[in-house]
């Protein structure tokens, strides 16, 4: 029985199944059991600022399908370039979400969640970087 949680009686089911179906056993979900399950695998990347400049074209090319764009991070930290990579993903058609790095070491308390979730959503330091509803090219995530 499997446990939900990817612990051990999860990956014991899962070699199970992999050995009934004569597939490499490994105990892990990943594309050749998900495929013979008939679930779809899609390619995605994490792309940010460490990143550098990401050739989007080789990246659909290869099959990427999506991709995370790091938007902000704390209460005030823009990702440089996070707009530029969302648009060059957009365009060479890979489904692009936006996702903020939280730091909650920076403020003690609610108030620090608060105004990180702010800064995401609202773009507080910069409103050309607002990543909230009604700018759907930059979903959050």
């Amino acid at each position: 029985m499997a446990d939900g949680n990817f612990g051990s009686k999860t990956e014991s089911a899962v070699k199970g199944y992999q050995q009934l179906n004569s597939l490499g056993v490994d105990g892990i979900a990943g594309p050749q059991t998900l495929g013979h399950l008939g679930i779809e695998v899609y390619h995605g990347i994490d792309v940010s600022a460490w990143n550098g400049t990401v050739d989007w074209k080789t990246a659909s090319e290869n099959d990427v399908k999506y991709a995370w764009v790091k938007a902000t991070e704390g209460q005030t930290h823009v990702n440089r370039n996070f707009v530029e990579r969302a648009n060059g993903a957009k365009e060479n058609n890979i489904v692009t979400g936006l996702y903020h790095f939280g730091r909650p070491d920076s403020d003690a308390g609610i108030k620090d969640a608060e105004r990180e979730a702010d800064h995401f959503l609202n773009g507080r330091s910069n409103p050309d970087t607002r990543c909230r509803k009604g700018n759907e090219d930059r979903r959050p995530i």
